[in-house]
């Protein structure tokens, strides 16, 4: 009797351990599609699976925490196709790994209030934009014509290749390493401060 007890009491144990391991409000297993408006609001959201936002679509993030669940660095991506956006409002979107986070065509980027994207990877193609305020950010690569607009912004690194536009930073981002060639005429760094040369400010090339 005492064993069955003992034994039920463990499986009570670890069925409360896992419910509070999984303290999301809503679980989505595989890639979520997204092709018109999309809303997480005022939640924790698991997603196990790639984001896809197609043309038209839309990603809203308000006062929510997404969680992607990942087993290793990159597995999952969210990525926006033609002219689809991703907005964040006081959002915040975390990983055990780093993830990635792709915007091609003319898609677009958002933040507003206190943004994390602590561990995520961003890429701009194309005629992408984002424009990050009051964000933390692992890494940006923008290439093509897109265009990084950063505001109050810790930036791990960014890396830039020849585009006819290029990072636009501004007081008082912070960045740990920049590496942007001289083809981009339009690349410059108002006040924003490269943490190797904490004097350097200004343009860029």
């Amino acid at each position: 009797m005492r064993r069955m007890r003992s034994g039920l009491a463990m499986a009570i144990l670890l069925l409360v351990l896992c419910t509070a391991a999984r303290a999301a409000d809503t679980v989505h297993v595989g890639d979520l599609v997204i092709d018109s408006q999309y809303v997480i609001e005022n939640q924790t959201y698991e997603q196990e699976g790639n984001i896809i936002v197609l043309p038209g679509g839309e990603l809203v993030l308000r006062n929510a925490t997404l969680l992607l669940d990942q087993g290793w660095h990159g597995e999952n991506q969210i990525c926006l196709q033609g002219d689809a956006s991703l907005s964040l409002e006081g959002a915040t979107i975390s990983s055990q790994y780093a993830y990635l986070i792709y915007l091609s065509d003319t898609s677009t980027l958002t933040t507003e209030g206190e943004t994390g994207l602590h561990d995520a990877q961003l890429f701009l193609a194309g005629q992408a934009s984002a424009v990050l305020k009051s964000a933390d950010l692992l890494h940006a690569n923008v290439s093509g014509s897109a265009v990084l607009e950063a505001n109050g912004c810790q930036i791990n690194e960014i890396t830039s290749s020849p585009a006819t536009a290029g990072p636009w930073l501004s007081t008082p981002t912070h960045l740990n390493w920049c590496n942007i060639p001289t083809a981009c005429p339009k690349t410059k760094a108002t006040g924003a401060v490269d943490e190797r040369f904490p004097g350097r400010v200004g343009y860029w090339t």
